[in-house]
């Protein structure tokens, strides 16, 4: 009797935790599918202030929609790379690429609208 007390504790005991904590952890995270357009619709606001600053400043400061613009395609090009790889990882990585180099550009303005001594 002994024998199979050490036997379960040392053996399946272990394996037990382990399905159990890897049921836990699995449920935590979001599909991929979900990461991704949460990173979409996050680069969708930041990409709308980004217009709407240009729209509202982008005179006085020599910021237009065809400067954004080209700006966007750059990033575009940049962050293809990732998308050459393939896979699902590639994906993400692509779209979070796009989203940091968006709101860096939207940064960029804002610091560029402040150092001209707008608020």
């Amino acid at each position: 009797m002994k024998r199979i007390c050490i036997f379960f504790i040392v053996i399946l005991y272990p394996s037990l935790v382990y399905t159990k904590l890897n049921t836990i952890n699995s449920n935590n995270f979001p599909s991929r599918p979900d990461m991704i357009a949460s990173i979409y619709r996050e680069i969708a606001k930041v990409e709308n202030n980004i217009k709407k600053e240009t729209v509202k400043n982008g005179i006085a400061y020599s910021l237009d929609l065809d400067y954004y613009q080209s700006q966007r395609k750059a990033i575009f090009e940049k962050c293809a790379i990732y998308g050459s790889l393939g896979g699902q990882r590639a994906e993400i990585l692509e779209s979070q690429c796009e989203l940091d180099a968006v709101s860096e550009f939207y940064d960029f303005i804002k610091t560029y609208r402040l150092a001209k001594g707008d608020t």
